[in-house]
């Protein structure tokens, strides 16, 4: 039958036979002693025979299924729209299913939360369109994402699964509107088949580490994001790809792996006071005019950006140039101070060392690092 606005059950008509059994008019003969007698339907006499049955069928509204609860720190699915925040006090994130930020929601991240991320979509009302199983993304479609780490404690997404290659399938930005939509600063991932992508749209992703991904950063239809500040390894294909995008990376580390950028359509984009060391491939594949003009590794290409080692702090380039330079201290007069170089802001794996050639080498307007020199290029330079 069909659902009235009220909730009310109706039969449905047919065709040929009028309004409905119920407002059909009586018919009435008259008999051989002049009484009337009336005929009512069949439909409306068993009505009124059984008049708790017809109240049952008018009254029976049919509930929309119930969305199960997750357990709290689980999330997939569409998330409700409301403005939602989890701090690390809160305890780890689990994610069992790609789940979509879309208009109306807000999710909040702080810093030093863990986000464990399975390594199969469980989720039975799952936001994934893919069929392979291994699905499970954080899509930001619509609504806001702000994943607000810091230095000290920065976010962190951990395949929960044991296995290899590829596991998950990253951060997705569609169509966000403003950089401010998409925040993506101070957090750590990898092993995605693309870390984040960005479609069609704005975002920023600063001091973050994206490692081991098959494609490092995505920016695809005409996508307009930032990349600042950040270390992007390992990639199997490519760290960053542009496909017809406006793609801005600004005092970015892109080391080992495939290609080092790939260019589909220039746009706008730009590269700006970065450096490219360790690719298998192609550091940057039909870049913009200019860029990646370096001759050797001791002169930038005239944006600033380098083809050389960066010299990480506790590499062996480090380890060889400390053991030079103590040497050297060694053969100095008593009066000359007997001391290694202090070590740059930072600290970690992705910190330079002293002797590193990107020291106060990257952006040069609006910004310094923490302790209030030149910003450096890589993880740690910049606030």
């Amino acid at each position: 039958g069909e659902t009235a606005p009220s909730g009310e059950v109706h039969p449905p008509t047919q065709a040929g036979h009028g309004p409905p059994a119920a407002h059909k008019e009586t018919a009435s003969t008259e008999s051989d002693h002049g009484d009337t007698t009336t005929h009512e339907p069949p439909s409306v006499q068993a009505t009124a025979s059984h008049p708790a049955a017809h109240d049952k069928k008018r009254h029976t509204v049919h509930a929309a299924p119930k969305v199960p609860e997750r357990p709290k720190g689980v999330l997939c699915g569409a998330l409700p729209p409301k403005r939602i925040t989890w701090k690390s006090k809160q305890g780890p994130l689990t994610l069992v299913g790609t789940v979509v930020i879309g208009p109306g929601t807000e999710l909040n991240i702080g810093a030093g939360t863990e986000i464990k991320v399975g390594g199969f979509d469980s989720c039975p009302d799952s936001g994934s369109t893919a069929t392979n199983g291994r699905s499970i993304a954080l899509v930001v479609r619509g609504g806001k994402l702000r994943l607000d780490g810091s230095a000290r404690k920065p976010i962190r997404f951990v395949v929960a699964t044991a296995g290899t290659g590829y596991l998950w399938n990253g951060i997705r930005v569609e169509r966000a509107l403003r950089d401010d939509d998409a925040r993506l600063r101070w957090i750590e991932l990898s092993r995605a088949t693309k870390g984040v992508s960005f479609l069609a749209g704005a975002g920023s992703l600063e001091h973050a580490v994206v490692e081991d991904c098959g494609i490092g950063v995505a920016s695809l239809l005409g996508a307009s994001p930032t990349i600042s500040h950040s270390v992007i390894a390992r990639s199997g294909i490519t760290a960053i790809a542009s496909n017809r995008s406006a793609t801005r990376i600004v005092s970015s580390l892109v080391m080992d792996g495939g290609d080092g950028i790939r260019f589909d359509g220039v746009g706008l984009s730009s590269i700006s006071t970065s450096c490219f060391w360790g690719q298998s491939g192609t550091e940057i594949v039909r870049g913009p005019v200019g860029v990646g003009s370096w001759k050797g590794d001791s002169v930038p290409d005239r944006f600033g950006n380098w083809n050389r080692d960066p010299v990480l702090r506790g590499s062996a380039t480090h380890e060889r140039k400390l053991a030079e330079a103590r040497k050297a201290m060694e053969t100095q007069p008593w009066w000359k101070p007997r001391r290694p170089p202090e070590d740059p802001v930072g600290s970690g794996r992705w910190s330079l060392s002293p002797y590193s050639p990107l020291i106060d080498k990257g952006e040069t307007r609006f910004c310094s690092d923490t302790d209030g020199t030149k910003c450096d290029i890589g993880l740690w330079g910049g606030r």
